[in-house]
């Protein structure tokens, strides 16, 4: 707070109410927030597309062997929903633990409120699955000759 209030007046801005901190505050958090999204997003984007691009091989003999690609798909996507799954509990219980933390920052709900435990977890759900499904339709559509013959 000390921070973002040095920072106004460094520029030459005043403070108009006394809530324009509680804003700053509040727009700050959302800022990194959605950086913070973007970023795990990133992150599973290129764990997954490592983890396809060195299965190449496995995956080619499945496909070859007459997996179909759906199957595939649900194959790699189903290893990232484990990955993902079990980051949002890790996520949830960390962000309960530390909630009484951040309860005065709160305005018009608690620290624990289930609605809004249960729409983190279902928007990093979605964000989550979006960015695992690039690199598993990837490997869906893998040539079975071509992967075979990559080392």
């Amino acid at each position: 707070m000390a921070i973002a209030l040095a920072m106004f007046f460094a520029v030459g801005f005043t403070l108009p109410d006394a809530t324009s901190t509680d804003r700053l505050i509040a727009s700050l958090s959302t800022a990194f927030g959605l950086l913070a999204i973007l970023m795990a997003a990133a992150g599973l984007y290129a764990v997954m597309s490592t983890t396809v691009a060195r299965r190449t091989q496995e995956i080619g003999i499945r496909a070859a062997i007459g997996a179909d690609p759906a199957r595939l798909l649900r194959s790699v996507l189903g290893e990232a929903l484990v990955v993902i799954t079990i980051g949002i509990a890790i996520g949830l219980s960390a962000a309960a633990a530390s909630a009484s933390l951040i309860a005065h920052l709160l305005y018009g709900l608690s620290a624990r409120d289930p609605f809004t435990f249960a729409g983190t977890a279902a928007v990093l759900l979605a964000i989550g699955s979006l960015a695992a499904y690039l690199p598993a339709r990837r490997a869906a559509r893998i040539d079975p000759l071509i992967a075979i013959r990559q080392q």
